[in-house]
């Protein structure tokens, strides 16, 4: 009886330590890196590789914006051709003006196979919030 004890014992703990590496490679897969305005800054001065991408409208975009920031529409019907235009290799910081639409690029974009992804939670209002530089009329 106490081997098959330790036998269930053993298998038991085989599960547990195989159920927390695949919960930790799986947390590592998980992307966007959430970051707020003041880690974002930090980032875009670290990083000069990275793509800026605005996912709110035209309009929106011409009222104010991050300083280099390229402009796609999330909501436009021609959204997905023209992110498949950048360099997916590369890392992407996504924003828009809240967060909720951002939030949906970032879905399609590793649907597209983007895996360096940031996600500037808040939006161009958590950006201001914070005093941060913005380009364009305000």
């Amino acid at each position: 009886m106490r081997g098959d004890s330790a036998h269930v014992s053993c298998r038991l703990a085989a599960v547990i330590v195989a159920l927390c590496l695949a919960s930790a490679c799986s947390a590592q897969e998980a992307r966007p890196i959430h970051l707020d305005a003041k880690a974002t800054a930090a980032l875009i001065s670290e990083r000069d590789e990275i793509t800026l991408l605005d996912v709110r409208t035209p309009e929106e975009f011409a009222e104010g914006h991050i300083e280099g920031a390229v402009n796609i529409d999330v909501l436009s019907p021609d959204f997905e051709s023209r992110v498949r235009q950048l360099d997916l290799s590369k890392p992407h910081l996504v924003y828009c003006r809240s967060g909720n639409r951002s939030a949906r690029a970032t879905d399609i974009l590793e649907k597209l196979g983007a895996r360096d992804l940031y996600h500037l939670d808040g939006g161009i209002k958590a950006w201001r919030a914070d005093d941060l530089p913005v380009s364009g009329k305000e």
